[in-house]
């Protein structure tokens, strides 16, 4: 695994809601604060999915492939639709945490999930107007699960 640290990604999400007005070349655009706060969005879900992710791998053993073709092997077995790739991992670490000394583990991948709602929204749907406060809840809840997983 490369030496990649996806907490970097906060840290962009991080000086954007600081410094929300330093772009102000493009401030006359009507729809910049939607790009800002969908961007911060997106980097902090991201920030804390590749978090779980490489905590999973290196606390779980586990290996996305694998992890792909049997969740989707067991999806398809029941007529479900086969999960992505977020579900898979979600659906990993539920199967994988020990319930006696992870459940806080369990705790942050619902948290996981409901930033991930926040995500797709700020990706696929442009007809909600997002706020300031969206992006905050989301990067706090990204710190929270990227501080939770050390």
């Amino acid at each position: 695994m490369s030496d990649f640290d996806p907490s970097h990604l906060q840290d962009i999400s991080a000086l954007l809601l600081k410094s929300e007005d330093c772009l102000d070349c493009i401030l006359d655009c009507d729809h910049y604060y939607q790009c800002l706060y969908r961007s911060i969005i997106n980097r902090s879900y991201y920030a804390a999915f590749s978090s779980f992710k490489i905590w999973a791998i290196d606390n779980k053993e586990y290996d996305e492939n694998l992890a792909m073709a049997h969740y989707r092997r067991e999806s398809i077995s029941r007529g479900w639709n086969p999960p992505g790739r977020h579900k898979v991992l979600t659906l990993f670490i539920l199967d994988n945490a020990d319930p006696n000394y992870e459940d806080h583990i369990r705790l942050l991948a619902d948290d996981l999930d409901t930033i991930r709602e926040n995500r797709n929204n700020a990706d696929y749907v442009f007809d909600i107007e997002l706020s300031k406060v969206d992006a905050e809840t989301v990067f706090n809840t990204s710190q929270n699960i990227i501080a939770g997983l050390l």
